[in-house]
Parts: C-alpha cells; sequence; structure tokens
C-alpha cells in the first residue's frame, strides 16, 4: 500500500538568482497604522529548489495598482516587458492567471530579524528567463546529492 504524503511548502530560500515559474497572484490585507490594506502577493515556484517533498517559493506584495509608474506595474515591466500588462488586460482589467507558468528569472535577497530564527527571504526583482547567471540549478543540485 502507498499512501500519498502532501508537498511540503516552505519560503526559506537562500540568497542568490534564480530560474523561477510564476505560481500563483494571491489578494491578502497588510496590517498598516491606518488599519488594514489589501494587496496583491505574486509567488513564484523556485525551480532548482522545489522537488516533490518541498514546494520552494519566494513572494513579494504590492499594493492592487496597475497604474504606469506602480511598484506592481514596474516589476511586471521589467520582468515581462513593458507592452505586457496592456497587451492582457481586458475591459480594464488584468487576470493574473495570464501568469500563469511563465518563467521567470528571480533574485532573493536575505534581511534578518533578531525576532525570527530565519532571515526574511525578499523578493527582490523579477527578469526575463534567461537574462540572470543562476546562483544554482536543479543539475547542480542532482550531481551533489
Amino acid at each position: 500500500m502507498q499512501l500519498t504524503v502532501p508537498q511540503n511548502t516552505s519560503f526559506l530560500c537562500p540568497e542568490g538568482a534564480f530560474h523561477a515559474t510564476f505560481y500563483q497572484a494571491r489578494e491578502h490585507q497588510k496590517q498598516t497604522p491606518q488599519g488594514p490594506e489589501k494587496q496583491v502577493r505574486l509567488l513564484f515556484q523556485i525551480d532548482a529548489l522545489t522537488n516533490p517533498e518541498t514546494l520552494m517559493l519566494a513572494g513579494k506584495s504590492f499594493a492592487p495598482s496597475l497604474a504606469k509608474g506602480s511598484q506592481l506595474r514596474s516589476f511586471l515591466d521589467v520582468w515581462l516587458g513593458e507592452k505586457f500588462v496592456d497587451q492582457h488586460k481586458k475591459a480594464g482589467r488584468f487576470d493574473f492567471d495570464s501568469l500563469n507558468n511563465l518563467k521567470a528569472d528571480v533574485r532573493i535577497a536575505h534581511f534578518q530579524n533578531q525576532n525570527h530564527p530565519h532571515p526574511y527571504s525578499n523578493l527582490v526583482a523579477a527578469y526575463p528567463f534567461g537574462s540572470l547567471p543562476t546562483t544554482c540549478d536543479r543539475d547542480e543540485l542532482v550531481e551533489k546529492d
């Protein structure tokens, strides 16, 4: 008999540059001194660090605005090109599902907080796939095992 073990999700990504796949966009609330604030969180699967046991994710949150010059729009423009959002919006709306499974190169940096045992893995930016030299890839990890 075999029992399927669910895949663990981890955000404990090491620093560096990695090939990634867009995983999901989530809406969430961030607590601010002015009260709750709606945000959009973009999640990327870190390809070389994901395996059958662990789904390695990195994410970044934004105010939900795609106005030119907004942080979210600037992030998407660097990754996908300045015309992507305009080409994929319909009736003034953008469907984040259009990003599902798109490839990117992502840069991760750590921030240490003495109140937490692990550093915060900050998704600094996403770039066009293949544009960054990566820290490691899946083949290098397999060779080390």
